[in-house]
C-alpha cells in the first residue's frame, strides 16, 4: 500500500493540539485514510483500514480527510486549535483551487 502522512499542529501554551493524517492507495487502486487528532484533553483516531470509505483518487480522498480533520478541530470549540484549524483550512483551500481575496472598503 501506498502511503503519505501529514502532520498538523503546534504546542499553544504548553497544551498540545495535533493531528497525524495517512492517506494510503490500496492494490486495487482505491485510497483511503485514517487519523489522530488531539486538543487539549480530547481525541479521536483511527488507521487505514479496509473498512473506510474508499475514494477513487487521491485528491478526493486527501480532501475528505482534511475536511474532517477541519469539522472536528472546529466542534471541539476548544481556542488551542486555532493553528490546526488554519493549517487545515489553508491546505484544504489549496487542494480546492481557492484563493484568498483581499477585501477593500475604500
Amino acid at each position: 500500500m501506498d502511503c503519505e502522512t501529514f502532520y498538523f499542529g503546534s504546542s499553544v501554551k504548553g497544551v498540545l493540539s495535533w493531528g497525524n493524517n495517512t492517506i494510503g492507495r490500496s492494490p486495487n487502486g482505491k485510497w483511503t485514510y485514517g487519523y489522530d487528532l488531539a486538543a487539549s484533553s480530547s481525541g479521536c483516531g483511527y488507521g487505514l483500514s479496509v473498512f473506510s470509505e474508499p475514494h477513487n483518487s487521491h485528491h478526493e480522498c486527501l480532501r475528505h480527510d482534511l475536511e474532517k480533520v477541519f469539522a472536528w478541530h472546529t466542534e471541539t470549540n476548544d481556542k488551542k486549535t486555532a493553528p490546526v484549524i488554519k493549517e487545515a483550512k489553508d491546505m484544504l483551500d489549496e487542494i480546492m483551487g481557492r484563493k484568498p481575496i483581499q477585501l477593500s472598503f475604500f
